[in-house]
């Protein structure tokens, strides 16, 4: 997963997501499910399934970072068997089409937790530097889609794989 930074002289400010939700939804009622013969998300790799309380009906995937890592890597859920890099995240009835599949990532971009590469770990930033941060971090949000609970979402085109 690419990485957001600004850098400056000898200091890189790391925008890297510490947490993502993939939420796969239908257009017909219960068209979408968990799967649940352990080919799915891994909770021993930090991705499980979660309901977010504005948007209960998906069936979502919380990704978190593989322990000893600071951000999602290139690939956050473990591929499906049989498969090098696509994953199996959820179950859809076999009469939908991939025009019947929603599917969203969001992500809360926050200013909270943020790794500033070049300084000294003791060194805190001065105030000025974190409003900037946060100035930053607020355009983004209003050029961005973001849910009732701050999350940024974008959808995500689904293809058929046949």
């Amino acid at each position: 997963m690419p990485r957001l930074y600004i850098q400056h002289e000898e200091s890189r400010i790391d925008f890297g997501v510490r947490r993502a939700f993939l939420s796969i939804s239908s257009k017909q009622p219960d068209g979408v499910s968990k799967i649940n013969d352990g080919s799915g998300p891994d909770p021993r790799r930090s991705s499980y399934y979660v309901t977010l309380l504005d948007h209960p009906e998906a069936t979502t995937i919380c990704m978190n970072p593989e322990e000893g890592r600071s951000s999602l890597e290139e690939l956050p859920l473990p591929p499906a068997p049989g498969e090098n890099r696509l994953s199996k995240v959820a179950r859809a009835k076999p009469e939908l089409t991939a025009a019947d599949i929603v599917a969203t990532v969001s992500i809360n971009l926050s200013p909270e937790g943020l790794s500033m590469f070049g300084r000294d770990p003791v060194d805190k930033p001065a105030p000025a530097t974190l409003n900037k941060i946060a100035a930053i971090l607020n355009v983004a949000l209003k050029k961005e889609i973001a849910s009732p609970s701050g999350l940024i979402r974008r959808k995500i085109t689904v293809e058929d794989k046949r």
